[in-house]
């Protein structure tokens, strides 16, 4: 089989785009229970936005909703659904300014994450690291792993931008350690292929070929395990698989291993 360079460039760009979709606002612990209103709203909020916000505004009226959570599912919906991120940044900041927002830490910090990344998003650097840092240590400070891995990312991503490549992969590193511990249980294994597929990205962009190649038999050991998660959608385990064996194939090919970049793109066929 011939490789086709571009071929390979373009899976392995398909895979750093697709990093994004592992790690989403999707507002799961803003409300306690199962199938309530918020989760409704959550779901609403990729498939049909403006009916998502319709319902919001009901639930405002009705008071069905504290005022937090509507402004925090605006949030989200500005930013899954409609892709308008500053409307999102707009909705997220009242939340965050409302008193009643650090009442659950670990809802507090699944907001701070989505401004974190929206400000990232808008190359707004100082903001975005700002709320890392006022995330990170509240994580700490709470044992709330998965918001920490998340913030370190973030704050490495905000970083990598300000040109300061030695402390991004100190936050890199530490996001790393803590999703392996989240990788122990099924729930943390999409963190971990998250944390995994960004450090190893950077890794690449840096030209650390040969590091980031090192990470690819954790990222396509874990992607096997996405089967066993209870309710995991169709196809998952198989759709992070060949993104994995994708991003394997075009590291190879820059690092000169032209016979294990036949081998990965293979497997990605």
């Amino acid at each position: 089989m011939t490789i086709f360079p571009h071929i390979v460039l373009l899976v392995a760009t398909i895979f750093s785009l697709s990093l994004l979709s592992c790690r989403n606002g999707d507002g799961s612990n803003i409300t306690g229970k199962p199938g309530d209103l918020s989760d409704e709203i959550v779901s609403l909020s990729v498939e049909n936005p403006r009916q998502a916000l319709a319902l919001i505004d009901s639930a405002e009226k009705g008071q069905l909703m504290t005022p937090f959570e509507c402004e925090y599912l605006r949030c989200i919906t500005y930013h899954n659904g409609l892709s308008q991120y500053r409307m999102a940044i707009v909705h997220g900041t009242k939340a965050y300014d409302m008193p009643e927002a650090r009442d659950n830490t670990d809802n507090f910090l699944a907001l701070v994450e989505m401004l974190a990344d929206e400000y990232l998003s808008m190359g707004n650097h100082s903001e975005s690291t700002r709320l890392c840092a006022e995330g990170l240590k509240l994580a700490k400070d709470s044992l709330l792993i998965k918001r920490e891995s998340n913030l370190h990312v973030t704050m490495g991503l905000n970083l990598l931008e300000m040109k300061q490549d030695d402390e991004a992969f100190r936050h890199f590193s530490e996001a790393e350690k803590a999703s392996r511990q989240l990788a122990a249980s099924s729930e943390g294994y999409e963190d971990y292929l998250y944390t995994l597929g960004i450090l190893a990205n950077a890794l690449s962009d840096k030209g650390k070929t040969d590091r980031a190649i090192e990470l690819t038999p954790g990222y396509i050991k874990t992607a096997e395990r996405l089967d066993s998660i209870k309710d995991s959608p169709r196809g998952l385990s198989d759709m992070r698989l060949a993104e994995g064996y994708a991003f394997m194939a075009y590291l190879n090919m820059r690092g000169g291993n032209k016979e294990e970049a036949e081998k990965a793109y293979a497997k990605y066929l």
